[in-house]
């Protein structure tokens, strides 16, 4: 079995490759714009966070 490698990325292709997806995401003003559904996914996320919250918080004032 043969292997060729010949077309592969180089460790640094693919660090370069990675450090500018890591810019895109974390960019808060247009990472989450790359995502169809991120309006309904932040909403999502924060209606979950603040269902947790008021579990904890209400638990421990018991």
């Amino acid at each position: 079995m043969s292997e060729h490698f010949n077309n592969k990325a180089s460790n640094d292709e693919i660090r370069k490759r990675f450090d500018n997806d890591v810019a895109l995401f974390s960019n808060l003003d247009t990472g989450q714009l790359t995502t169809i559904d991120a309006s309904l996914t932040m909403e999502i996320c924060t209606d979950a966070a603040k269902a947790v919250t008021r579990t904890s918080v209400s638990s421990k004032s018991v």
